[in-house]
């Protein structure tokens, strides 16, 4: 104005980029699981130079998540702003699923003259309930949770409980071995002439009788073997009792 020279002033604007903490999200784990981040968990583009933060009041936490030793709940991601910048959070929620147990292999001997059996109790280590049967083998097939030595044979039978995702199924094996119930025959009445000197009293018990029992009874010193020679002894009855 007049003579007086201009004058001018300079406004110079900052825009800091914002803070980005990316978006809240899930995760889930299995409680026998393997450690996982949780910046896995959340969606967007975060900036990576944020903390974690876990609890009430909040605790500084590792990207690292571990079932074995941390716990579910709500893990926030901060990161810092430049003022005037606020900062930017984003809120993991961690769950955690029980792993299935179908308990510890074991092996079980039974006699195949016994009654059946329920095989989950021959399970080791407390198994879980509510699993399936398989009978491994070319090919493997269903199976109940019974095992009856009358109609089943020995073998290697499977239990298997279903996981809930992200747990993953678990099995244990039960070796089943059966072992086959001695058999000393069936009872009999041998009628023999006094002039017979070789009575096999062994075929007298039918087929399939074993070979690796002995006679017994007050009488076996009559006996040479299976043989009895009726023409040593007097008119009578004689009892052997093989066992």
């Amino acid at each position: 104005i007049g003579s007086c020279p201009a004058d001018s002033a300079t406004v110079t604007v900052t825009i800091p980029l914002a803070p980005n903490a990316g978006t809240s999200g899930t995760l889930a784990f299995c409680t026998d699981g393997s450690p996982q981040a949780l910046s896995a968990g959340l969606g967007g583009t975060p900036n990576p130079s944020g903390a974690w933060f876990h609890g009430t009041p909040p605790v500084a936490h590792s990207n690292l998540y571990d079932p074995a030793t941390d716990n579910p709940g709500p893990y926030t991601y901060r990161v810092l702003g430049q003022s005037p910048c606020a900062n930017a959070e984003a809120t993991v929620i961690v769950s955690e699923i029980a792993a299935p147990y179908a308990g510890q292999d074991n092996s079980y001997t039974v006699c195949s003259d016994v009654g059946s059996f329920n095989m989950f109790q021959q399970l080791a280590g407390n198994p879980q309930n509510g699993g399936y049967w398989r009978r491994l083998g070319t090919p493997t097939t269903p199976h109940s949770s019974t095992y009856n030595p009358a109609v089943d044979s020995s073998g290697v039978f499977l239990y298997v409980v279903l996981g809930t995702a992200p747990c993953a199924n678990d099995s244990a094996r039960l070796t089943v071995v059966e072992v086959r119930a001695p058999f000393a025959g069936q009872p009999a009445t041998i009628v023999a002439c006094p002039t017979n000197d070789s009575v096999n009293v062994f075929t007298a018990l039918g087929p399939l009788v074993d070979t690796t029992g002995v006679w017994t009874g007050p009488d076996v010193a009559l006996l040479n073997g299976n043989i009895f020679d009726a023409t040593q002894v007097p008119v009578g009855t004689y009892a052997f009792t093989y066992v």
